[in-house]
């Protein structure tokens, strides 16, 4: 072997350290780049997910106003029958004093 040769081995060599060294840096880079990617993923979703449970929250709050106003209509319903009820007794008594009269 003469010294080209071992000079054309080791830059044969260097050539393929390099490319290793290469190879694995792009690796982490990737991996690197991979883990920002899923960071910003985990935070939409983090947002999406408050998001949604705010709006269950809501509903749920939703339900709770109906089911008030509900009871409160038929609190009315019951009042407007009681002073329907009321009106017709007095319209009754009305009458029977009419009658009296004439």
């Amino acid at each position: 072997m003469n010294v080209l040769e071992i000079i054309g081995i080791s830059l044969t060599g260097l050539g393929l350290i390099g490319g290793f060294i290469k190879f694995i840096h792009d690796f982490e880079k990737d991996q690197a780049e991979r883990k920002a990617f899923e960071g910003k993923i985990m935070a939409i979703l983090d947002k999406l997910e408050a998001q949604n449970n705010e709006l269950l929250r809501q509903v749920e709050a939703s339900k709770e106003d109906r089911r008030t106003l509900d009871k409160r209509i038929g609190i009315v319903e019951e009042s407007i029958k009681l002073s329907h009820s009321r009106i017709d007794d007095l319209n009754t008594k009305l009458d029977k004093l009419r009658e009296k009269i004439k």
